[in-house]
């Protein structure tokens, strides 16, 4: 996959949103990606979409291949008990937990050392000014 994805927001329905986004295929518009497994570094889950000899230490397998609607379940769930890195930021506006969902550090970016990754989620502060 040749694109860039970072989505920064919160809500439930534009998570789903997104994931469905992060998931189409530019090669095969009518089939998503599906995962294998995942590996969570740093406060970052990253989503495996196979599996092979360069797959690093952490990775956890599931038990089956779960497609968009299984694993916008499994990550939503986590993001829920997951608390955003850091202490809340201070200012003058206000402050929510949302997430972020970007193919930066992923395989397909090239550089993280996570081969095999098609997308990293991990909670985030977003700050609303006044």
């Amino acid at each position: 996959m040749n694109n860039d994805i970072k989505i920064t927001y919160r809500g439930k329905n534009v998570f789903d949103l997104a994931m469905k986004l992060a998931f189409t295929s530019e090669y095969k518009e009518d089939k998503l990606q599906e995962v294998v497994g995942y590996k969570i570094h740093n406060n970052t889950m990253y989503l495996f979409d196979y599996k092979s000899d360069t797959t690093p230490e952490g990775f956890i397998e599931l038990p089956y291949k779960m497609g968009l609607d299984e694993i916008i379940l499994f990550v939503w769930g986590w993001l829920l008990k997951t608390k955003s890195k850091g202490h809340e930021p201070d200012t003058d506006g206000s402050v929510h937990e949302g997430f972020t969902i970007t193919t930066d550090g992923t395989d397909w970016r090239g550089g993280s050392g996570f081969y095999n990754t098609f997308i990293a989620i991990r909670p985030t502060w977003i700050v609303y000014g006044k």
